[in-house]
């Protein structure tokens, strides 16, 4: 079996120093769940959580995995969770607003996203989650606009990664409808 390969018992101290336990779950359900191996990432997100009660990525991980597994409620109930228990943070939000367009419930995106970008202006994924928002309405420039935002912002996905592209792709068919180049 290749290394990767290797199933890393939660039970198991993983290595890293004591004080980043649960930031180091956190790796491993994010590092499993990119391998589609949702119990084993959700098993290490709980794990997180039993170190970190309130730690965000693996809040938000565990209602990714619902999302991703096409249990919208489970995810809604998810996302709100990380939003009370980190109160200040917009990536919750962002998700809602995202979850709550999935669902054609424009009012609520339209709420989690003015909460999400309140709380943080810069944040990326709340930006790109205007931006969709903007596109479904046919506002091609304001869209524009926040990606462009997004991917300049501090945390925005790494170059060359697929949220990159995609969010590099969807701002080229922006500038494709307003009959601007990329160059």
């Amino acid at each position: 079996d290749a290394p990767w390969r290797v199933r890393w018992p939660c039970e198991g101290a993983p290595p890293q120093p004591e004080g980043r336990l649960a930031t180091a779950h956190v790796a491993a359900g994010q590092a499993l769940h990119r391998l589609s191996r949702a119990p084993d990432a959700a098993a290490h997100y709980h794990a997180a959580l039993s170190i970190d009660a309130a730690c965000l990525p693996a809040l938000l991980g565990l209602a990714d995995l619902s999302f991703d597994h096409g249990d919208v409620a489970q995810a809604r109930r998810g996302y709100s969770k990380a939003a009370m228990a980190q109160p200040t943070a917009a990536a919750p939000r962002a998700r809602l607003a995202r979850l709550y367009h999935h669902l054609g419930d424009e009012a609520n995106a339209d709420a989690s996203v003015v909460q999400a970008l309140t709380l943080e202006p810069s944040h990326a994924a709340a930006l790109e989650a205007s931006a969709v928002l903007h596109l479904a309405r046919g506002r091609a420039l304001e869209a524009r606009d926040d990606l462009v935002k997004a991917l300049a912002a501090r945390d925005a996905p790494p170059v060359g990664g697929d949220r990159w592209k995609a969010w590099t792709c969807t701002l080229a068919s922006v500038h494709e409808q307003l009959g601007q180049r990329l160059d």
